[in-house]
C-alpha cells in the first residue's frame, strides 16, 4: 500500500504528489519558475517600501485569507459567510459537519500558534 501526503501550493489548493516537476517539459518548468521568481521579487520590493502600518494591514489581509482557506479545506463550507462576525466575537463560528475533523476554533488556534513563530514581525505579531 502506498501512502501519499498532501502538499499545498501558494493558493492553498490541494496539490497531487504525483504532479512533480518531471511531469512537464523543461521549457515550461523553466518559464513557470521564472514567472514565480519575478512575482516573488516584485512582492519583496513592494513589501520593502511599505510603512509599518501598511505592513500590518497587509498581514491582516493575508492572515484572513490563510484562515478562510484553511477552514474551507477543513470542511467548513460556511466559513466565508460566518468568519467576520465570528472572528469579531459577534456570532457563532462556522458549523461543524461530518467532514470536519475538529472545531473551527481548533483550526484557527493552531494556525495562529504557528504563525506566532514566523520570523517576520508583522506576521508573528511580536513587537
Amino acid at each position: 500500500m502506498q501512502c501519499f501526503g498532501i502538499h499545498y501550493t501558494s493558493g492553498m489548493e490541494r496539490f497531487h504528489p504525483l504532479a512533480a516537476d518531471t511531469d512537464v517539459p523543461p521549457e515550461e518548468l523553466a518559464l513557470a519558475q521564472g514567472e514565480c521568481a519575478l512575482a516573488l521579487g516584485r512582492l519583496d520590493g513592494l513589501l520593502a517600501s511599505l510603512t509599518d502600518i501598511e505592513k500590518r494591514l497587509f498581514c491582516v489581509g493575508l492572515l484572513r485569507e490563510v484562515l478562510l482557506s484553511s477552514l474551507a479545506q477543513a470542511g467548513f463550507a460556511d466559513a466565508e459567510h460566518r468568519f467576520n462576525a465570528w472572528f469579531a466575537g459577534l456570532d457563532r463560528g462556522p458549523q461543524e459537519t461530518p467532514l470536519t475533523g475538529c472545531s473551527a476554533y481548533a483550526v484557527v488556534r493552531a494556525l495562529l500558534g504557528e504563525l506566532s513563530r514566523h520570523p517576520w514581525e508583522p506576521v508573528s505579531g511580536r513587537n
